[in-house]
């Protein structure tokens, strides 16, 4: 049996508890990290690349997109124009109608008044609050002093009471029933009883007067209708016109005949403006379709041009 020395066993336990200093094993990893940033920077490169790439198309497809809204603009302006003047034209059409209906709606509904009046009392002449219009046909008051007028005239003749008679003086003109007719002549006398009151007037026409044709004629208070308060020349014919069925017939007829005008011509252009505006629609959908198959088109060869490469 052998023995070994105490000394060569304490060394090699000695040297077995010795730690081993990791120094030079740690260099290694400081250059790690430096080695992949160097690496990282080519993946950053390439990947701001491509948006810059893609970046380009974008462009080129907002390109097209004011190029395609270009003609649209430059389509706003005729149908604006258009518009405005298709709203001057129903303007125009509509003021036209508003005052043939303001002038002759007016002149129908007095018309009608003066016929159904005359019709139910046909010893007086047709009034209108008062007033009745005549229709001159003769020149008997033919002249040049205040209150005269010629064949062709509409008077105004304001209806007397007969308390109100008792005030018609020298110089007045006016209306009295003779026979079937209405009569205008301008007073010359009134004759007054004894106790004051009007017992008859004396009058002839200015032009009888004038030349001295006829003698004036006694008038009695009872067949006395008014006095005349004015008169416009010209406007008898007119009058007499609108009396006759033609007259009513035409002035019934051209206000609707007006109204049926603007109203057809309304819906007209109510259909015509659906009609373009329809138009339009389907324009804008065949434009939208045919922008869409274009894309559709322009995607397969885009992504075939990297396998080419």
């Amino acid at each position: 049996m052998e023995e070994r020395p105490i000394e060569d066993e304490t060394t090699e336990l000695a040297a077995a508890d010795t730690p081993v200093e990791p120094a030079e094993a740690l260099e290694p990893t400081e250059a790690a990290p430096e080695s992949n940033a160097l690496d990282a920077a080519p993946a950053e490169d390439q990947s701001e690349a491509p948006a810059e790439v893609n970046a380009v198309p974008a462009e080129a497809e907002a390109a097209p997109e004011s190029a395609e809204s270009a003609p649209q603009s430059a389509d706003i302006a005729p149908e604006a124009a258009a518009a405005k003047k298709a709203k001057v034209k129903n303007a125009v059409m509509i003021g036209v109608i508003v005052a043939l209906i303001v002038v002759l709606l007016p002149l129908l509904i007095i018309n009608l008044t003066l016929i159904i009046k005359g019709s139910l009392n046909p010893d007086m002449p047709p009034d209108l609050f008062g007033t009745a219009p005549l229709a001159v046909t003769t020149d008997a008051m033919a002249g040049e002093e205040e209150g005269c007028f010629s064949d062709g005239a509409l008077i105004f003749v304001k209806l007397l009471e007969e308390d109100e008679k008792e005030t018609l003086k020298e110089g007045d003109v006016i209306t009295f029933r003779s026979e079937e007719l209405f009569v205008t002549y301008r007073i010359t006398e009134v004759v007054r009883g004894e106790d004051g009151s009007v017992h008859s007037f004396r009058a002839i026409g200015d032009r009888d007067a004038k030349e001295g044709v006829n003698v004036p004629l006694t008038i009695s208070p009872e067949n006395v209708i008014g006095v005349v308060t004015g008169s416009v020349a010209g406007l008898g014919g007119f009058a007499m016109f609108l009396q006759t069925p033609v007259g009513v017939l035409v002035f019934v007829g051209i206000p609707v005949v007006a109204y049926l005008i603007y109203d057809i011509s309304r819906i007209a252009l109510s259909n015509k403006r659906a009609k373009a505006a329809q138009g339009e629609k389907i324009r804008e959908k065949d434009e939208e379709i045919a922008r869409l198959r274009a894309m559709v088109g322009e995607a397969p060869e885009a992504a075939e041009e990297p396998d080419e490469e």
